[in-house]
């Protein structure tokens, strides 16, 4: 079954929009992981703490705890980037379609001018 060419754009669009979700939330994980070590770097290494590991509590102490937040912040700086360029890619990928098929966007105004011309 081939597309036509609203579907595809459309389609093209819709994995832009996924694309940029997961690039914002691996941005906001960054973020949280980032606070984190902030908030822990100043404490004592044999510290008690807990961390989430998937659905369950683990205690930990600090000194534990940082190397292994240091190279996820590392993973997810990784993944953010690698998302940063994907994004980038596919915004590329849709202007060429855009150009290569003529697909123009008109404002509200201009529809309406060219309803009165008519």
């Amino acid at each position: 079954m081939t597309m036509s060419l609203g579907e595809r754009f459309s389609y093209l669009r819709q994995e832009l929009k996924e694309l940029q979700a997961k690039e914002i939330q691996l941005e906001l994980d960054l973020q949280r992981h980032e606070r984190v070590l902030e908030t822990i770097a100043n404490l004592e290494p044999g510290r008690k703490c807990f961390r989430l590991v998937g659905e369950v509590l683990v205690q930990s102490t600090v000194g534990e705890v940082r190397p292994t937040l240091k190279e996820q912040i590392e993973n997810l700086k990784e993944a953010v980037a690698q998302y940063t360029q994907n994004v980038e890619l596919k915004e590329k990928e849709i202007q060429k379609f855009q150009e290569d098929n003529k697909i123009q966007f008109a404002s509200v105004n201009q529809l309406q001018e060219r309803a009165k011309e008519n």
